[in-house]
């Protein structure tokens, strides 16, 4: 979900959306968003948005409650519109499928393809990445580059 910085807390678990008593959610009118967000929040009234173009427009005028997004899509967004940020709740188990276009005919890359994921998965590599890239989970402010300035001199903060 796609939601205002400062609420970004009630939306953490499905327990906590599920006590909100007047909730409205846009989403794309998607079948498979549409589908997942009725099964896991059914008392929420959904505004189904035509097409991406729309949906910017509605995050611009901040009308809804929270906006039903994918969590790659959600954290493209989310630079655009900083006040928006990213929150998936805990309780909800996120698999989007996902396709790799290959040539037609092409079984080595399939297969190689298949191998490297299968091997991505296992060793935790694509989840530690999700979390960091899309998540934004395990981030840590980077230190200031060394400088003698600031280290040696004490002139600088």
């Amino acid at each position: 979900m796609l939601v205002r910085d400062y609420r970004r807390h009630d939306f953490v678990s499905l327990e906590k959306i599920s006590q909100m008593e007047s909730l409205t959610l846009a989403i794309l009118d998607d079948p498979f968003l549409v589908a997942r967000a009725q099964a896991l929040v059914p008392h929420a009234r959904l505004r189904l948005l035509r097409d991406i173009e729309e949906f910017g427009q509605s995050l611009a005028s901040n009308d809804e409650d929270a906006y039903v997004t994918t969590a790659e899509r959600g954290s493209a967004w989310s630079l655009l519109y900083p006040h928006y940020a990213v929150v998936a709740p805990e309780d909800v188990r996120r698999r989007t499928p996902l396709a790799y276009a290959v040539a037609s005919g092409d079984v080595n890359t399939v297969a190689f393809l298949n191998v490297w994921i299968e091997i991505q998965k296992e060793n935790g590599t694509i989840q530690r990445l999700y979390d960091h890239w899309i998540l934004g989970k395990d981030t840590r402010p980077l230190e200031p580059r060394w400088s003698i300035a600031r280290n040696v001199l004490g002139w600088v903060e």
